[in-house]
């Protein structure tokens, strides 16, 4: 049985990482509400390559992962310009509100509409025991990428970080490093709905950082304890899952919550 859940289990660690990386990030920009709308986005995008692969008769998981991401990407990439050409934040989080509405009623209208047979529970909460070993290579290449971008990056990020209004940094820098942040959410939230679905992915990007920022005493300190943080946390709920037969999207974002209160209480 410990067989079977290796390479499942093996993501999740990885995704963690990835996440505790991206989190303080997402945290700094003021972009909670707009993970929460490129999460939901996913659904389409999983929505669309189910129907593909039933229509076309193929079972891929990179083909349903590349369908996955396209429609996301392309997705987010009205928001991504909406975010950068309209400072305004109201009107900015307007439209990151219809984006997020506009999704989903598409979403569960294609649903209804495709008649899919594909369980619409494991499609909004995720199930990691449909992982495998390409779901896990895909994992440790992303954690790879980011890695290699913060590395590469890290200077120019401490600044787009710290500096509200990119002024120290140059117009195509700071466009540079705003196109490439949201590519990177969207490549990581893909990978991120098989193991808790479009629903509970905010969690992942966001309880990790919100904690770190109350806590950290530097930029490397910030880091370290959001990764820390979300890689126990996530530890933490695959065991809680596994002992009590419970859904891992759900167990993890539980744990995630349970362990920010109690460390910010101490």
């Amino acid at each position: 049985m410990l067989s079977f859940y290796l390479y499942p289990l093996g993501t999740a660690i990885i995704l963690s990482l990835i996440a505790g990386l991206l989190s303080p990030v997402v945290v700094s920009k003021h972009y909670a509400f707009l993970g929460e709308a490129i999460s939901h986005s996913t659904l389409l995008g999983l929505i669309i390559a189910s129907y593909c692969s039933t229509k076309f008769q193929f079972s891929s998981e990179l083909a349903n992962f590349f369908i996955t991401l396209l429609i996301t990407t392309l997705s987010t990439f009205f928001l991504a310009r909406a975010e950068r050409v309209q400072r305004n934040h109201d009107f900015s989080d307007g439209h990151i509100g219809i984006f997020l509405t506009a999704t989903l009623t598409l979403s569960f209208i294609l649903y209804q509409f495709l008649n899919l047979k594909q369980d619409l529970f494991s499609l909004l909460f995720g199930d990691i025991t449909l992982s495998g070993k390409t779901d896990f290579y895909l994992a440790l290449f992303l954690l790879f990428i980011v890695f290699a971008v913060f590395i590469l990056f890290f200077a120019r990020w401490i600044i787009y970080l710290c500096d509200e209004n990119d002024s120290a940094l140059s117009k195509k820098e700071s466009s540079f490093l705003h196109y490439l942040l949201f590519f990177l959410l969207s490549i990581s939230i893909v990978s991120f709905v098989r193991l808790c679905g479009p629903f509970l992915v905010n969690a992942f990007l966001i309880i990790p950082g919100t904690y770190a920022l109350k806590k950290a005493k530097g930029i490397k300190n910030l880091f370290i304890r959001s990764v820390l943080f979300s890689f126990f946390a996530t530890l933490c709920g695959l065991i809680f899952s596994l002992y009590f037969d419970f859904s891992v999207g759900l167990s993890i974002a539980s744990c995630q919550l349970i362990f920010y209160i109690f460390l910010c209480m101490v």
